[in-house]
């Protein structure tokens, strides 16, 4: 597992980072990539972000770009693919695959300044397929899933957060 907190961190993946498959006290516990600041998170074709969350966007203005697989945890509701705390932007290139119990959540609550999340799809998304959301974003924000793109979930494919803006495109 990886926990970034400086300003303007990059990460570039082709190879496998693991986190563990519970959330726990410690820091990155249950995580695969932690990004606590602005930067990016690049898993390139090939590369493999697995954990109970497999990336975790702690702040505003942080990015996903995913040519490979991020997996969250499919047996848990609290498992995500790619967790977004306070808006962000998350692209999924074509091969690319992201999925979790919901594939992409963006965080509205207690512990967070809402922000809007900007999702680019044009690979798969996948929810749980009995009860999972492929993109929920709860602080509003737009999707848009282009040409050869995919985005399932066993409850809704998108799900906008009450109160809102959500588009898809």
């Amino acid at each position: 597992a990886v926990s970034l907190s400086n300003a303007a961190s990059t990460l570039t993946n082709a190879g496998t980072i693991a986190g563990g498959q519970t959330q726990g006290a410690g820091l990155n516990t249950g995580k695969g990539v932690e990004l606590l600041n602005t930067g990016l998170v690049s898993n390139q074709s090939g590369g493999l972000i697995t954990g109970e969350d497999g990336v975790f966007l702690g702040v505003s203005g942080a990015t996903v770009m995913n040519a490979g697989t991020i997996a969250g945890s499919m047996a848990t509701s609290v498992g995500v693919g790619v967790f977004v705390v306070s808006g962000g932007a998350v692209t999924n290139e074509a091969g690319g695959t992201i999925a979790g119990f919901s594939g992409v959540y963006g965080y509205n609550g207690q512990y967070a300044t809402p922000g809007a999340v900007t999702v680019l799809n044009l690979g798969v998304i996948a929810g749980n397929a009995s009860a999972g959301v492929g993109v929920a974003l709860n602080s509003g924000g737009t999707v848009t899933n282009q040409s050869g793109g995919t985005i399932s979930g066993g409850a809704d494919a998108v799900k906008f957060g009450s109160g809102y803006t959500g588009r898809v495109v």
